[in-house]
């Protein structure tokens, strides 16, 4: 992985700091896992794309849409796989939102 840069976000009180890489297309592109991976998300990791950072009120800021994470298609595929965030990106907090497990069997 070629990390660029990092995230600062603050979640129920508490900061949060991820680590970026940078995207082909110029966005930062950031592998992360949390307390709802196994449960309600993909068990591996999820996947969030943002902007570069841009000049705002307190320095350099991205916007983060808790809604956006992603997976790949690992979980639809068995023959794909999916790049394990590095530990720093593994929170201790649910981010209960984005693209949840997929109900149903791999395909054959």
């Amino acid at each position: 992985m070629d990390i660029v840069g990092y995230v600062l976000f603050s979640l129920h009180g508490q900061e949060y700091r991820l680590e970026a890489e940078a995207n082909p297309d110029g966005t930062l592109f950031i592998v992360f896992r949390d307390l709802t991976s196994g449960k309600e998300t993909y068990p591996a990791s999820r996947f969030l794309d943002t902007d570069l950072p841009k000049d705002g009120p307190d320095g350099k800021t991205v916007q983060l849409d808790s809604t956006k994470p992603t997976i790949l298609l690992a979980p639809t595929t068995p023959t794909t796989t999916c790049p394990i965030p590095l530990p720093a990106n593994r929170l201790r907090v649910e981010i209960p939102a984005g693209e949840k497990l997929y109900k149903h069997p791999h395909a054959s």
